[in-house]
């Protein structure tokens, strides 16, 4: 199954420029599917995000900077390795960031030869 393909080029361009390139931020599902993602395809990268009290570089905000103790939501950077890994793409980097920016470039390098 190619399902980011069956996005369509606009599509996948739009959730790259939406995803950016971070590769921290969690997602609301919402947020995915108005851009076009079927609910089938998130479902298996939604998770529950939780802060852990003993390590504050695991604190979770809302968008509105309040902090909580958990969220349902989409890791930017697993479903952007999601989107890569269904078009035979990976990546070799260290770090979320680098990884993220490293996936960005090959995803769109394969979708430009669309």
């Amino acid at each position: 199954m190619n399902w980011t393909k069956d996005l369509g080029k606009e599509k996948v361009e739009a959730i790259l420029d939406f995803l950016g390139g971070d590769g921290h931020t969690i997602y609301a599902t919402t947020q995915l599917v108005e851009l076009g993602v079927p609910e089938t395809v998130l479902k298996d990268v939604v998770e529950r995000h939780v802060t852990e009290k003993r390590n504050p570089k695991s604190q979770l905000f809302t968008a509105d900077g309040v902090p909580i103790d958990k969220l349902d939501g989409v890791h930017g950077l697993a479903f952007l390795k999601k989107i890569a890994a269904d078009l035979g793409i990976f990546s070799s980097k260290m770090g979320r960031g680098w990884q993220m920016r490293d996936l960005q470039e090959q995803v769109r390098d394969a979708v430009d030869k669309w």
